[in-house]
């Protein structure tokens, strides 16, 4: 059966890399995990693989930007790699998530890609930010 989504879907992927030197792997993980648990409705549910030894955090999740008179929908993989004081962001896996989003329209695609930049700068800035005693877990 094809559906919209296995119609709308892009091949793209969105690629991201922060330097972030004075933070360890293991600092950066925790936050990161952190974001994810504070983004999301619910992390287990987005979380499809995490190993902190590896740095590695992989989520699938559906993202949402609004256009006078509708919200679109759409599915994306995020993959975050943590090595060498450097944080890698992958967002792949791009599909419609509704009838109406399709992804295949350039300026429906610029408008994903300005939230998923929004999404990363968020992440970004939760991470460096200092941490709270309340934010500890």
């Amino acid at each position: 059966m094809i559906t919209a989504a296995t119609i709308f879907a892009r091949e793209d992927t969105i690629h991201f890399t922060e330097e972030l030197p004075s933070m360890t792997k293991e600092m950066i993980y925790s936050k990161a995990i952190f974001w994810i648990g504070n983004r999301f409705t619910s992390a287990d549910e987005v979380i499809q693989y995490k190993n902190a030894e590896e740095g590695k955090i992989v989520c699938t999740t559906i993202g949402s930007f609004h256009e006078n008179p509708y919200i679109h929908y759409f599915r994306y993989t995020l993959t975050i790699i943590i090595k060498n004081n450097k944080i890698f962001l992958t967002y792949s896996n791009f599909d419609s998530a509704d009838c109406r989003t399709r992804i295949d329209n350039p300026s429906i695609w610029k408008k994903i890609v300005k939230r998923i930049t929004a999404s990363k700068n968020n992440l970004i800035s939760t991470i460096k930010k200092p941490v709270k005693k309340k934010d500890v877990r």
